[in-house]
């Protein structure tokens, strides 16, 4: 299918998705650039700060979830003006908010809430925007 065909000049929801694409890209990528060196030296955290999981489950799900994240981000700057990818930028939304949802509950236990909540706004607002975006989809 011709991308120039997708396309669709005014969807409701492009803004909500592209801005929060591009800040979760630049936070996914920080992460992981502070979590692999913190997954290598989990062991050591394991030891010494001790908490309900073993840190180096936490620093790989923190991997992957950002490995998730940038996938997600991509193909929220990709697709945010695209009519026929809504329903998949909306599903892909909902397992965000699941991912956002576990590091807000571990966050709020183990580090602040206030880090935990902030978490859970652009995830949010990506997740209206893929919203309003397929249901303008479902009605034309």
């Amino acid at each position: 299918m011709n991308n120039e065909n997708m396309k669709s000049s005014n969807l409701p929801g492009k803004n909500l998705i592209f801005i929060p694409s591009i800040i979760l890209l630049i936070g996914a990528i920080f992460n992981i650039v502070v979590s692999i060196p913190m997954l290598i030296s989990s062991a050591y955290w394991d030891e010494v700060w001790p908490i309900f999981i073993p840190w180096s489950i936490w620093y790989g799900y923190s991997v992957v979830a950002s490995l998730f994240m940038i996938f997600l981000s991509i193909s929220g700057i990709r697709f945010c003006n695209v009519s026929e990818k809504s329903a998949f930028l909306h599903t892909l939304s909902i397992v965000m908010l699941a991912l956002a949802t576990i590091t807000l509950v571990f966050n709020v236990i183990v580090l602040s809430s206030v880090t935990a909540l902030t978490g859970l706004i652009l995830p949010t607002v990506y997740f209206i925007g893929a919203a309003k975006n397929k249901q303008h989809s479902q009605v034309q």
